[in-house]
């Protein structure tokens, strides 16, 4: 009996240990199992963060050249209206340079015409002095003096 009882207990104790050998490989089967599944996510995580880290720069990029494309179109309109604008105040001014020119030209008309005034006058007065030289009638003779018109010699001799 007793070799049976010592038979059991020696099955049970190689039970035992077959059991926690056994219990220890599953576990180390399952840890490595878990593990190359935790691997596995980890490398689908970072190959979706790759991926979405692409978009996100290919994004940026497409809004960088939307806005740099903007500000170009902002920049050429701008550009745009100031040559407009400039053109419009050189007309203007060309406009304006014309009139003078042309006001110029009729002064210088109106002075030739008042100089030929002035000699007509100036012969009439002499004729009209000559004849009236004795009579002693004549006002503008002595408001004058001989001389003539001394308010048109003046403005004679400042246009010159």
């Amino acid at each position: 009996m007793l070799s049976s009882s010592l038979l059991v207990i020696l099955l049970l104790g190689l039970a035992g240990l077959g059991g926690f050998y056994g219990g220890h490989w599953y576990r180390k089967k399952v840890d490595a199992s878990k593990l190359s599944s935790a691997e596995e996510l980890s490398t689908k995580i970072l190959e979706n963060a790759k991926k979405e880290a692409e978009t996100i720069k290919k994004e940026a990029k497409i809004l960088a050249k939307d806005e740099i494309l903007k500000a170009q179109t902002e920049f050429e309109r701008e550009s745009k209206e100031r040559r407009s604008e400039l053109q419009k105040m050189e007309k203007r001014l060309l406009h304006k340079e014309e009139n003078l020119e042309k006001k110029m030209d009729l002064l210088d008309k109106k002075e030739i015409e008042v100089g030929r005034r002035e000699k007509g006058a100036s012969k009439r007065e002499g004729i009209w002095t000559n004849n009236h030289h004795n009579s002693g009638s004549c006002r503008m003779r002595r408001r004058y003096g001989w001389k003539g018109w001394p308010v048109l010699e003046r403005k004679r001799r400042r246009s010159s």
